[in-house]
C-alpha cells in the first residue's frame, strides 16, 4: 500500500475513480515520449512505401490537364503523413495524460477518453511482455499475436486492444503487486 506521501502525488484523475474504502496499492504512468514496438517493424516500412506512392501519384496528377483530378490524391497524403509520422505523435500524447492504479479491488487505466477498470476477480489472464532496463507492458486478458490476427487498428494508433499497462518502470514488481492483490482479494 502506498504511504500518505506517495498518496499526495496521486494525479487527480486516478484519484477521483476511486470507491469509498478502496485503498490504493500502486500507480504510475507509461514511459513517456517518442517509443518503438515491434509492429512498427513492419508498419514503418509499408508507412513510407504508402506516402511515397501516394507523393508520387499526386504528382502525376498535378501534370494532368483535369485541375479537379489532383484533390483526390489529398486524403491518400494526409493518411500517409499520419501512419509514418502523426501516429508517433498521436501516440506519445496519449500516454501522457494516462495514469494506470491498482487497488485491493481493481485495475485501473485513466486516459483522455475515460476510465477502464477491471476487477480483480476477473482478471484471468495476466501477461507480462519485458522490455530493456526493468520497463515492461502488462496485458489483462489475451495476448494477440500478430501473425495469427494481424496487427489490428490499434498498431496504427498506438492504442492497445486489450488492457495493457503500457511500458511501466518495474513492470515485474507491479505484476507481482497485481497477483497479490488478486489473491487476497474476496
Amino acid at each position: 500500500m502506498l504511504n500518505a506521501q506517495d498518496f499526495a502525488r496521486v494525479p487527480s484523475a486516478l484519484s477521483a475513480t476511486l470507491d469509498a474504502g478502496e485503498k490504493l496499492l500502486w500507480w504510475g504512468i507509461p514511459k513517456q515520449g517518442f517509443v518503438l514496438r515491434r509492429s512498427d517493424a513492419t508498419l514503418i516500412p509499408f508507412s513510407l512505401f504508402f506516402l511515397v506512392f501516394a507523393i508520387f501519384w499526386e504528382w502525376k496528377a498535378l501534370q494532368a490537364v483535369d485541375p479537379v483530378f489532383p484533390f483526390f490524391g489529398i486524403p491518400f497524403i494526409l493518411a500517409g503523413l499520419y501512419i509514418t509520422v502523426g501516429r508517433f505523435v498521436h501516440d506519445a500524447m496519449r500516454r501522457r495524460r494516462t495514469v494506470y492504479g491498482v487497488t485491493d479491488k481493481r485495475v485501473l487505466i485513466v486516459d483522455a477518453r475515460g476510465m477502464k477498470s477491471i476487477e480483480l476477480s476477473g482478471l484471468n489472464e495476466i501477461h507480462l511482455q519485458k522490455t530493456a532496463s526493468h520497463v515492461g507492458t502488462i496485458v489483462f486478458g489475451p495476448e494477440l499475436r500478430p501473425v495469427a490476427s494481424g496487427p489490428g487498428i490499434g498498431a496504427w494508433t498506438g492504442r492497445p486492444v486489450i488492457p495493457t499497462f503500457e511500458f511501466v518502470a518495474e513492470a515485474e514488481k507491479v505484476l507481482n503487486t497485481v497477483r497479490a492483490a488478486k489473491a487476497a482479494a474476496p
